[in-house]
């Protein structure tokens, strides 16, 4: 039997075999965590150690699945505040009843797709994709994709045979996978590139880079169009309040006018705002680079607007 180690989420049981009392486990020095589970106090409590909790108290053979198994990924799942795992075949989430509204469990017929991250249990990152499908939108989803391809992790191209076969909820799976790119590197940075192309603009490229003469690259942009000479930009908050960056921003955009760059800087009113005018100023500046673009589809409106915000 494995030392006790309170650092770790543990039993009630386990605590009281190894010498804590309940008065201890009441006590500042441990909190619950779920019903019968806790932690040392001294231990942050994020989404591994609430993974590890959750897996504590669940049926033999569950994994962490959906929100959850996207977050240990390191992916941009819509947020959820609840676990989610995933239950055997043959298992009915019932029998997961006693880890309380803290933890969503679903059974599933499939066994396919289960692998361990850091010694926990959780369904890959194909799976994770596919299984989100049951709980996003079509921009949601394609957030979670770029996400989970994003630094070569993942060839998209796995994401698109996955959703190509049979099963539930795979026609918004396809329509995402197909709309995944590589190499973005935030949700709201996807989220701007789904308005621009949900509204029929053409599609932005993703990272686009510059490069010395020697071959070492010293510029990016988070979307830009190259024949035109125009960048999109997502400009977060942390631009505004991290006094460094700020200095940074504007080296880099007088580099980027010397470039004979045009840029459209898009902040979350932009997008949940006022994402009609920010689709205004893009085509704008396009148009006078030459390029021949228009809002040709209302597809955007049903993602972007006050009554859809989305958190970053």
């Amino acid at each position: 039997m494995a030392a006790f180690d309170p650092t770790s989420p543990f039993r009630r049981a386990d605590a009281l075999a190894a010498g804590l009392t309940v008065g201890q486990l009441r006590g500042p020095g441990y909190r619950q965590l779920l019903r019968g589970v806790h932690v040392s106090s001294e231990v942050e409590v994020d989404v591994r150690v609430r993974a590890r909790a959750a897996l504590l108290v669940a049926p033999e053979g569950a994994a962490i699945a959906r929100h959850t198994a996207c977050e240990l990924w390191d992916g941009w799942p819509p947020p959820d505040w609840r676990t989610h795992i995933v239950l055997p075949s043959g298992q009915d989430s019932r029998s997961a009843r006693m880890v309380g509204q803290a933890v969503d469990a679903r059974a599933s017929r499939s066994t396919d797709g289960i692998t361990t991250l850091a010694g926990i249990r959780l369904t890959d990152r194909v799976r994770t994709f596919l299984d989100l499908a049951a709980d996003c939108d079509l921009v949601d989803l394609v957030a979670v994709g770029d996400s989970l391809v994003r630094r070569d992790r993942l060839d998209p191209r796995r994401l698109r045979e996955a959703a190509a076969t049979p099963g539930r909820h795979r026609l918004l799976a396809r329509r995402a996978a197909a709309l995944v790119r590589p190499r973005v590197m935030s949700r709201p940075e996807s989220q701007l590139r789904m308005l621009l192309v949900l509204a029929g603009l053409p599609e932005p490229s993703v990272d686009v880079q510059f490069s010395d003469p020697d071959g070492r690259l010293v510029r990016r942009l988070d979307l830009g169009y190259r024949d035109h000479r125009v960048a999109v930009e997502w400009g977060g908050r942390q631009h505004a309040d991290d006094h460094e960056q700020w200095h940074s921003d504007i080296d880099r955009r007088e580099d980027f006018d010397n470039r004979d760059w045009r840029f459209v800087v898009v902040t979350s009113k932009g997008l949940w705002v006022e994402p009609e005018r920010t689709l205004a100023r893009v085509v704008k500046v396009l148009r006078s680079r030459g390029a021949d673009v228009d809002i040709r589809s209302a597809q955007w409106q049903r993602y972007f607007g006050p009554r859809h915000r989305r958190t970053a």
